[in-house]
C-alpha cells in the first residue's frame, strides 16, 4: 500500500500543472461551451414540447 501512495505521489511530480493565464482561458472556454450547448438543449426542447402539444391536441 506504501508503494502505491509513493508511486502516486511520484507521478504528482511529474504533471505540469497550468499557469494563471491558461487557467483563466480554460475556464472561459468551458463555460462558454457548456452555455452554448445548454441553450442548444433548451433550443431543442422546446422545439420538441411545442410539436408534441401541437400533435396531442389535434
Amino acid at each position: 500500500m506504501t508503494n502505491l501512495i509513493n508511486n502516486a505521489f511520484e507521478e504528482l511530480k511529474k504533471v505540469q500543472w497550468p499557469n494563471k493565464n491558461q487557467t483563466f482561458r480554460l475556464t472561459i472556454y468551458v463555460i462558454s461551451v457548456s452555455f452554448t450547448v445548454g441553450l442548444i438543449v433548451a433550443g431543442i426542447d422546446y422545439i420538441f414540447s411545442e410539436g408534441l402539444s401541437i400533435a396531442l391536441v389535434k
